[in-house]
């Protein structure tokens, strides 16, 4: 019972500290690079565009042009469109389909930290391995933080403040890959 306290504790506190972060307007960073945020890039210049299968082959894309292309923005896998961009001037988020980001981003999985984002559940399950599937089962699930010392599991919509100095969590985006550890919880690995 009172490690349920704890938990509930723990989430009331992390529930309040994101609340704050959403009504100061805080953006989707992760050290300090805007990735893989709803919306198109608007308003900029379009260094070239391509078709794309994928978010990560538009930032692959983008990241073949060197430092001249610093945005992407993916126009979702039904149009199978990319344009990489000089910059990001204003991103329009009425495009439901599109993600932008900048090009120094790469997918975060089993990182160490916690991600404070718009929580949609909160569940105790094994390991890092079976809190990353409980997020991939959720079409709304795009971050995972797993607390090693209680099995507490985090399934949030974004990830708007990324805490690398919370070493009690492991976390990662939906997109990630099983890494085959599970059973083995609190280990992480990075993969991109």
């Amino acid at each position: 019972m009172q490690n349920m306290r704890h938990i509930f504790k723990s989430c009331v506190t992390k529930i309040l500290v994101m609340l704050c972060i959403m009504v100061s307007g805080s953006s989707g960073q992760y050290g300090g690079l805007v990735c893989f945020v709803p919306g198109s890039c608007v308003d900029s210049i379009v260094l070239d565009e391509t078709e794309a299968a994928s978010e990560d082959e538009c930032l692959e894309f983008c990241q073949s042009f060197g430092s001249a292309c610093q945005w992407f923005t993916f126009y979702g896998p039904e149009l199978g469109f990319c344009t990489a961009l000089a910059s990001c001037d204003q991103r329009d988020e009425s495009c439901s389909e599109c993600v932008s980001g900048q090009r120094g981003c790469e997918r975060q999985c089993f990182i160490q930290g916690f991600c404070e984002g718009n929580l949609i559940n909160l569940l105790q399950v094994q390991d890092p391995e079976a809190c990353l599937i409980e997020c991939q089962r959720l079409e709304e699930c795009n971050w995972f933080s797993f607390d090693i010392t209680d099995n507490a599991c985090v399934l949030s919509r974004d990830c708007l403040v990324f805490l690398e100095e919370d070493t009690n969590f492991i976390s990662g985006e939906d997109e990630c890959q099983s890494t085959g550890n599970s059973g083995k919880s609190g280990q992480a690995s990075h993969s991109s």
